[in-house]
């Protein structure tokens, strides 16, 4: 596929990821939390209605015939609740089930998001170019978190002039999964991302199960749009990849999630404030 092609697929996928995105809006309590365990009714058709803590559907196709999922199956052991999100994972490029969509009742400048996280245990990549986790849109902008080619984790700005505004080296999928085959572990990520002011002053912070890997104070993630530095107005949870080599659809399994829009009151062990593990317990 050439450079054009490209861009115009691209281009074409987050129009269709947006596509039967279903209005609703998540509501923080006063310490400006929320948070899901999707301890929810069992969903797993794209046409049937989601009723899960405010969560909303989004990216209605499949990978092989199978759905976005809350499910039993994807719950975090030691997480709170019984059930998490399952998101299907195919060969090739941008092969999945679409994903789920948090939506912000206006616009969020700043913001803390935890989630825990684990891939079906055999899960390997042939090899991983990119791994789109989460999905922020704000105004012309996109922030995701994603593994990167190979080693890294990044948070990327895109559809700005510098698309990699944060991402540390050997920090990426072998640091989850050392033999570079998932063993089907949960793991924990944290992020904390400030919008910036046009003048490379946006935050960016990521932990891996509670270690600070990324820490930026000069990040340009609205690229100067006015609109994008309104701040975020939703995010999808599970996202686009490149390239799985599994050979059938495997599981990418989400749970715990929580967002806070100030301050959490937890500390990493650098004194940063972060909302960390479940019952902030390792």
């Amino acid at each position: 596929m050439n450079g054009r092609a490209m861009r115009i697929f691209l281009i074409v996928f987050i129009m269709l990821f947006f596509v039967g995105w279903v209005s609703a809006s998540i509501t923080f309590d006063v310490d400006g939390r929320w948070e899901t365990s999707y301890d929810c009714a069992d969903w797993n058709t794209y046409g049937d209605p989601l009723d899960c803590d405010g969560l909303s559907k989004c990216g209605g196709w499949t990978c092989s015939g199978l759905y976005e999922q809350i499910t039993s199956a994807a719950n975090n052991p030691n997480g709170t609740g019984g059930k998490g999100q399952r998101h299907w994972v195919g060969d090739g490029t941008n092969s999945n089930s679409g994903g789920i969509a948090v939506e912000f009742s206006h616009p969020q400048k700043e913001l803390w998001v935890r989630w825990y996280m684990r891939y079906e245990d055999g899960f390997s990549w042939d090899p991983l170019q990119y791994d789109k986790i989460l999905y922020f849109h704000s105004g012309s902008t996109s922030l995701i978190p994603e593994f990167v080619l190979g080693d890294q984790f990044a948070l990327i700005a895109q559809s700005t002039s510098d698309y990699y505004q944060a991402r540390c080296y050997d920090c990426g999928w072998p640091r989850v999964y050392p033999s570079n085959i998932s063993d089907g572990c949960w793991h924990f990520f944290e992020i904390h991302v400030g919008m910036d002011t046009n003048q490379l002053d946006g935050v960016a912070q990521f932990w891996l199960d509670g270690v600070l890997l990324i820490n930026e104070s000069d990040v340009d993630w609205s690229d100067g749009n006015l609109s994008s530095m309104e701040g975020w107005t939703n995010f999808g949870i599970g996202s686009n990849q490149n390239s799985p080599d599994n050979g059938r659809c495997m599981a990418v399994d989400f749970d715990d999630v929580v967002v806070y829009n100030q301050t959490p009151p937890n500390l990493d062990a650098f004194g940063n404030a972060f909302i960390g593990p479940v019952n902030n317990n390792g």
